[in-house]
This record gives structure tokens, C-alpha cells and sequence, in this order.
């Protein structure tokens, strides 16, 4: 099952839904900034990306945080403040197969791809495994 993580005013989010959508492959979405996200996520996130990675320094939630803050955080401080804030995250974030993807572009796109299922040259879907959308 893809599962998509964003917030619901990321264009690059709603992006990354149109596109499966318009795939015909089901996902399940997951709107951090409305329903937070839990510790155990977010962590695997972390493993994956590395925190610094993870907050996006363009959003309001990261430019409005006092600047003492910004430059001497560790790791489990800004864990802490992104389970806070999740506002301040890149997005989406994408899991398939046991595999995280952050942010959408072309390079997304195609290892995204790569996750998925045997997909014909006109993307037309050609039979998944049968609990590939359980």
C-alpha cells in the first residue's frame, strides 16, 4: 500500500495524490499538520533522512522559531519540536514497499516507479500482487 504524508495546503502533496489518482493506484493519506504524526514515524523518518533533512526552512513554522533555537538544536530537540510542529516538514512523504520517499520530482517520480508494480510503457496498470492494495 503507498501511503502519502503531507499537509493539506503542500501543492507538492496534492501533486503527488493527482498523479496516483490518475494512475488508477489507491493510497492512503495521511495529513500530519491536521493529525500530527507519532514518534515511532516520525523516528524512520529521521533514520532515513537525517532531521536536518526532514524541515523545510521556507514554512512560517520554521522562520517564526527564535533564531537561539535554529542554530544549536540536537537531534532529539528538533524531534521534539517537528512532533510539535509538524508544519515545518518537507512533504510528501511517500512510503511504499518498506521504503521512504521525501518530497515530489521527476527523480521521485521514477523511484517511485521503481516501487511499484510492472507499469506498460502508457502507464496502464498490469495486475499487482493481490495484497498490493489490501
Amino acid at each position: 500500500m503507498v501511503r502519502v504524508f503531507g499537509g493539506s495546503d503542500c501543492r507538492d502533496s496534492g501533486r503527488a495524490r493527482r498523479w496516483l489518482e490518475l494512475r488508477g493506484l489507491r493510497y492512503q493519506y495521511h495529513d500530519f499538520h491536521t493529525h500530527g504524526i507519532d514518534l515511532p514515524t516520525l523516528n524512520s523518518w529521521n533514520d532515513t533522512f537525517g532531521w536536518q533533512t526532514l524541515i523545510d526552512r521556507r514554512t512560517v513554522a520554521w522562520r517564526s522559531q527564535p533564531t537561539a533555537l535554529k542554530g544549536a538544536v540536537l537531534a532529539d530537540e528538533a524531534l521534539a519540536w517537528i512532533l510539535l510542529t509538524p508544519q515545518m516538514l518537507k512533504s510528501p512523504i511517500i512510503s511504499i514497499g518498506g521504503r521512504w520517499l521525501l518530497g515530489w520530482s521527476a527523480a521521485s517520480k521514477v523511484r517511485l516507479l521503481g516501487a511499484l508494480p510492472s507499469l506498460s510503457p502508457g502507464h496502464e496498470q498490469i495486475a499487482p500482487p493481490a495484497d498490493y492494495f489490501a
